[in-house]
């Protein structure tokens, strides 16, 4: 009797213990440990270096006409040819990488002096002389600009070791227009012959000096570029570069018979597109972008029967 009560107890607790194991498998498995607290990224500077070349225009070219009588007739005036070298250029700057979205330098550059040249036409005529005049003349010379540039880029991501960036940069460019000289020919007669010129002698316009002139303007800039990682420290850079680099005026002219000085020219709203390549050097420890760890999902659950001892 005594042993059959405790076989009863003992099967009694054995099926209690299979209860309480079956309802612990039937919890949840344990979360996930929690992510690691991000990287602080910290500030670094940098020292960049870059070369390129620029394509320039211009929307327009001019000079004022003076010398007119009071019966002249101003028929046309204007550049009928202009033309303008590509330069190339280098650059050198410092700037800061505040974070791993945005970043800012100053930048000093140096671009190589370009050949300019622009064939300025004009017609007259006073019909109570009478007088019909048609002269060109043609103004060669070489313009070299300089350029202090601050400039703020924003990194859009990185993929692979690529980094695409936008920026913009606003500073200032110094012109120097020297070397110019004015020759040219004329027409002079008393009317217009069917093909628009004089009926009367042509002559040449003998060489006359033109004053050697600089200009300070406001520049900016917009750009677009793509970086690479070759080190975590050092940067390949491959941009593109729109820049408005204002007006440019040459000095006066000098006529080479002793007469009167006259205007110069001006070469208004001088823009280029640039591309360049350049490499950019963090200082300092820069730390490397550390992907969040990537945890093996908790295997599937299968509830268990529990386990029924039959005595």
């Amino acid at each position: 009797m005594v042993m059959g009560f405790v076989k009863s107890l003992t099967a009694a607790g054995v099926l209690a213990l299979s209860g309480v194991a079956a309802q612990a498998a039937d919890l949840a498995p344990p979360p996930a440990p929690p992510l690691p607290p991000p990287v602080e990224f910290a500030g670094n500077w940098y020292i960049r270096g870059d070369v390129g070349v620029a394509s320039y225009s211009t929307s327009q070219w001019t000079q004022p006409i003076t010398g007119l009588g009071n019966q002249d007739q101003l028929l046309s005036s204007g550049f009928i040819s202009r033309s303008i070298q590509e330069p190339a250029f280098v650059d050198a700057g410092l700037g800061y990488q505040f974070n791993q979205w945005f970043r800012a330098d100053v930048t000093a550059e140096y671009r190589t002096s370009i050949g300019l040249r622009g064939v300025f036409q004009e017609k007259v005529f006073n019909p109570f002389v009478p007088f019909a005049f048609l002269g060109q003349n043609e103004y060669p010379g070489t313009l070299q600009s300089t350029l202090v540039m601050a400039n703020a880029y924003a990194d859009i991501g990185t993929w692979y070791g690529l980094t695409p960036y936008i920026g913009a940069g606003i500073g200032l460019v110094r012109h120097n227009m020297s070397g110019f000289t004015d020759s040219g020919i004329s027409w002079n007669g008393g009317a217009f012959n069917s093909n628009g010129t004089p009926d009367g002698a042509l002559t040449g316009v003998a060489f006359s000096r033109i004053d050697d002139k600089t200009k300070t303007n406001l520049a900016w800039a917009v750009m677009a570029g793509l970086s690479y990682s070759v080190t975590p420290n050092l940067k390949l850079d491959l941009g593109y570069r729109y820049m408005n680099l204002g007006d440019v005026p040459s000095g006066a002219i000098h006529c080479i018979c002793g007469g009167p000085t006259f205007p110069g020219f001006k070469v208004k709203n001088l823009t280029s597109n640039e591309f360049r390549i350049g490499m950019r050097w963090m200082f300092g420890e820069v730390a490397e972008a550390v992907p969040p760890p990537v945890y093996a999902p908790a295997p599937e659950y299968v509830p268990q029967q529990p386990i029924v001892r039959k005595y």
